[in-house]
């Protein structure tokens, strides 16, 4: 059986769910305060508020929300817990019912019984005491014929008497039970308030901080999705402007250091193979290099589409061309990018300059060679396909 206050908990529960998957692409995070701080609650509405402006940038707004929901994961551990602890109440809530009804059941039956033995006792002194038959004690031992008689009718009123003295005391002792089966049941009933107090605080503790913590993640969540809007936005207009830039001078004959386009497929820069495919230092390089002069043209090395055209993350400013069938080519390191994402270029149309950007140690072209996501060496593809290398 679910109580009221358990149902509201598992709800609660949902929510963070909810709010923690509708974010997951904006925030990865620390450790929370206990539960329903009000402290460490005004300190994160404050920084929240604070972020876009104090801050003013994308990783601190990032940074914010990831502690926010290293708050919600501890949280919800804690209301999980609670939840826990609410079940093993209601099982107590059930034990100690049946126990006080059992114990209610003995105190009115050792209630009854002493009432019942108080009366047999009360009316076998008055049979015994105030009869004036056969059973009245004067008569029984006045009518005694010789002493034989009388000690015998002596002995009989002692074991009347000797066993109403055992009914009252067998009274006494139900009495005295009832007395501890009430005590019993008052008790339990007090425990039983205490379980169901000691429950309702947690659950609204666990109610306020969750709610709490809810909000100011998707108060975070704004704020990180407004930014990476402004910051693609941003990215967008400075590769538009380069792309006309380039334009303009591919037009004045400005590029120069122009690979020739040759079929389906060129060379993607001009200059000699300076590191090639396959380990080095330590790890596996996934292309080779061109030693191409810094600012010299990067061409498609076929057509396709624009997959990528941005910083990403080692390979610096780079692009990634989509070829179709699981083929793709990759170009890092460059200084300027002249393409953006979901633009369809040809084959040697010029889609970046040389650079050294991201994880380089010097002015080159990296260029890869992609099958379903797998680099393969780019030396010999190139070669089968009629490239002088």
């Amino acid at each position: 059986m679910t109580s009221p206050r358990r149902a509201a908990l598992r709800s609660l529960l949902g929510g963070a769910v909810v709010a923690l998957a509708v974010t997951a692409g904006s925030v990865p995070v620390a450790a929370a305060p206990l539960p329903g701080s009000a402290g460490s609650l005004g300190g994160a509405t404050s920084a929240v508020a604070t972020a876009p402006g104090a801050a003013g940038s994308l990783g601190a707004a990032r940074a914010e929300a990831t502690r926010l929901r290293a708050e919600i994961d501890a949280l919800a551990a804690r209301a999980r817990e609670a939840a826990d602890a609410a079940d093993r109440d209601e099982q107590r809530y059930a034990e100690l019912t049946v126990r006080a009804a059992d114990a209610r059941r003995v105190y009115e039956d050792a209630r009854r019984r002493a009432d019942d033995l108080g009366q047999i006792g009360t009316d076998r002194v008055r049979a015994l005491y105030m009869s004036g038959g056969e059973l009245g004690a004067v008569n029984t031992l006045l009518r005694a014929q010789g002493l034989g008689e009388l000690a015998s009718r002596q002995e009989n009123v002692t074991v009347i008497v000797a066993d109403d003295t055992e009914h009252t005391a067998a009274a006494t002792v139900a009495a005295t039970a009832a007395e501890a089966a009430k005590a019993e049941v008052d008790a339990l009933v007090a425990q039983q308030a205490e379980a169901a107090a000691a429950a309702g605080r947690t659950v609204a503790a666990m109610a306020t901080a969750l709610r709490a913590r809810r909000d100011l993640l998707q108060q975070a969540d704004a704020t990180v999705q407004a930014l990476v809007a402004e910051e693609s936005a941003r990215a967008a207009a400075v590769a538009q402007a380069g792309a006309a830039a380039a334009r303009s001078r591919t037009a004045a004959g400005g590029l120069t250091d122009l690979p020739p386009v040759s079929g389906d497929w060129t060379r993607p820069a001009v200059g000699p193979i300076s590191s090639g495919f396959g380990p080095r230092w330590g790890t596996v390089h996934e292309g080779i290099d061109f030693a191409a002069r810094p600012g010299s043209v990067i061409r498609a090395a076929s057509s396709g589409t624009v997959v990528l055209a941005r910083w990403y993350g080692g390979y610096g400013n780079a692009v990634e061309l989509d070829h179709g069938a699981g083929l793709h080519t990759r170009y890092g390191h460059a200084s300027e990018l002249l393409v953006t994402a979901g633009e369809y270029v040809t084959v040697g149309q010029p889609i970046a300059l040389v650079g050294s950007t991201g994880d380089s140690t010097g002015p080159h072209l990296h260029f890869e060679v992609r099958v379903n996501g797998t680099a393969i060496d780019p030396a010999p593809f190139l070669t089968a396909r009629g490239i002088a290398l």
